[in-house]
């Protein structure tokens, strides 16, 4: 064998795709190579989900057991596709000292990353079950829709024709990842690391190393990158990962790292990109956790051609920004109301010790509400409010407040951003229940981005726009800068009145800096007459607020989530 102790984690990720048959389509996703002595790649089942129907003996293997051998695997012919010859990756972007450098582009390329193809077979198909009981919780049959070809995606019809994504083959592979065996592979010693998902946070920054599209052009996509952070965690030892790092279909089976100072750490197999739900795009890819996809691999009762394919590194890691984050969600209250669910901000307590809760007017709804009940992850009990103020439904801001019942006077409420300008191109996170309401034991939902535009009216900022991803139940939740400090209250994301497209990557917020004298002043003199003044009917406000073109009247954009 070669001696090698580390191969390139981009060395390490392959496109595979499915060798149509006569009567089958083309199917085709990443792959990781986990062990370079017997050339085994692991990759995420829907590179099967064309191919076996529901009558499957695979599928009829897996609803009884955790794996399936079944002969008719070995039918299955697949092609894995890896680069060579990867330049530096901290060099590619060096420039040259040859000032006619373009002149070389006509005499013939010679550096570009070659491909090595190679014949592998299928060993085994097999499911975590900790993976399908968190999966089979939030994202239920029915309620989701995923994408696995971008020739499906039409965010202009929301009634499009939906193939093979709520299929009860489809989600029965969800759940489940296939080992594969490379043919005329040549062995060499190789240490793989693997960051064990325990030690994973909110907050953290990852990337995805992945190929989108597929084998449809590696020349370009190969091995593409996307940043982001993780955004939630769930079931045992976080086997699950959201991140608002955005991939697209062919993506399937790429890595997800966690980035460290200078080094990034394997953690992660996506499973999932684009989703659809409530008829809008969800900005959030799903990854489950390798090592205990790896840990329940190795502790299946099957013949596999090797058995230590890896060596994993659970090493500790400790984070200034989840800690950050992880202080700020505890002032993040779900709110419930009348069977529909928002977030909200504890702003503080009042003079009674009733702690005052700011949200949106439409989280609270219209009428009056019979019950409102404000929940903080994970605790599971409840606590009843009542509506102190809202604005107008249809006037902005779109603001609420609520007290709670109960006294606690010894819980602060978030900071506040008191001095200094909101600047362009700052980071920021959105914090809120975004998706999973009551009955979910999640934390709130972080999504990371930069403030893209402050609107100013005389001075004064009454909008904020920013690229974190928002959803429905995000509605009355934080956006909150680096340190942890509020500056604005969400709102809505964008969405195209005359399609039906939403855009959670261009949201609007209600600027703290903005509305917090009044809210204080309430806080302090427990005068409820002062919060009338958040009510604004300026019309030219409710033009930019409502998106409406200001001198024709016609409706542009909806807003609300």
């Amino acid at each position: 064998m070669e001696e090698e102790s580390r191969v390139s984690l981009s060395q390490r990720c392959c496109i595979l795709s499915v060798s149509p048959g006569k009567d089958e389509a083309e199917s085709t996703c990443c792959g990781l190579l986990i062990d370079t002595r017997h050339g085994t790649v692991l990759t995420h089942a829907s590179l099967l989900s064309l191919i076996l129907v529901n009558n499957s003996s695979v599928l009829k293997d897996l609803k009884h057991k955790q794996f399936s051998q079944s002969k008719e695997l070995s039918q299955i012919k697949i092609e894995a596709l890896f680069q060579e010859n990867i330049p530096d990756e901290n060099e590619v972007l060096g420039y040259s000292n040859n000032k006619l450098i373009p002149n070389f582009l006509n005499s013939g390329l010679r550096s570009t990353p070659g491909h090595v193809n190679y014949n592998a077979s299928v060993e085994c198909v097999f499911q975590s079950w900790s993976l399908k009981q968190v999966l089979s919780k939030l994202l239920p049959p029915g309620s989701w829709d995923f994408v696995e070809n971008l020739s499906d995606v039409d965010q202009g019809n929301e009634n499009r024709e939906k193939k093979n994504q709520n299929s009860p083959e489809f989600y029965s592979l969800l759940p489940c990842f296939v080992v594969l065996k490379l043919w005329n592979w040549k062995p060499f010693e190789s240490v793989l690391d693997v960051h064990s998902s325990k030690n994973c946070h909110q907050g953290d920054q990852v990337e995805i190393l992945s190929t989108p599209f597929g084998s449809v052009s590696p020349e370009i996509f190969f091995n593409t990158r996307s940043q982001g952070i993780i955004s939630n965690l769930a079931g045992k030892n976080n086997v699950l990962i959201l991140t608002d790092a955005r991939c697209i279909p062919g993506a399937e089976g790429g890595a997800l790292y966690v980035c460290t100072d200078k080094q990034r750490v394997l953690t992660g197999i996506l499973i999932a990109t684009l989703c659809w739900k409530n008829n809008e795009w969800v900005g959030l890819s799903l990854a489950a956790s390798l090592s205990e996809v790896l840990d329940c691999l190795s502790s299946l009762p099957m013949k596999l051609s090797n058995r230590s394919y890896t060596a994993v590194n659970r090493h500790n890691s400790h984070w200034t920004v989840s800690k950050m984050l992880k202080s700020t969600q505890a002032h993040i209250p779900l709110i419930f109301v009348n069977g529909n669910w928002g977030s909200g901000v504890c702003l503080g307590h009042d003079k009674s010790g009733h702690r005052v809760i700011l949200t949106c007017s439409h989280v609270i709804g219209k009428g009056d509400p019979t019950s409102v009940e404000v929940l903080y992850k994970p605790v599971k009990t409840p606590y009843q409010a009542d509506v102190v103020y809202r604005v107008p439904m249809g006037q902005q801001f779109d603001i609420g407040i609520l007290l709670e019942q109960r006294i606690t006077i010894q819980q602060s409420g978030i900071e506040i951003r008191k001095t200094g300008s909101l600047k362009l191109g700052e980071a920021v996170y959105v914090i809120g229940h975004a998706l999973f309401g009551q009955g979910y034991d999640l934390e709130p939902t972080v999504t990371k981005g930069i403030v893209s535009k402050v609107i100013m009216v005389k001075n004064h900022p009454i909008m904020i726009q920013t690229t974190c991803a928002v959803h429905a139940g995000a509605s009355g939740g934080a956006v909150v800068d680096t340190e942890g400090r509020l500056i604005g209250l969400v709102v809505c994301n964008a969405r195209d009145s005359s399609t039906g497209a939403s855009y959670p990557h261009i949201n609007m917020s209600v600027p703290i800096a903005t509305i917090f004298p009044v809210l204080d002043s309430y806080i302090k003199s427990g005068d409820k007459t002062v919060l009338h003044s958040l009510c604004v009917r300026d019309p030219y406000i409710h033009s930019l607020w409502t998106m409406e073109g200001v001198k024709q009247g016609v409706q542009v954009f909806s807003s609300k989530l």
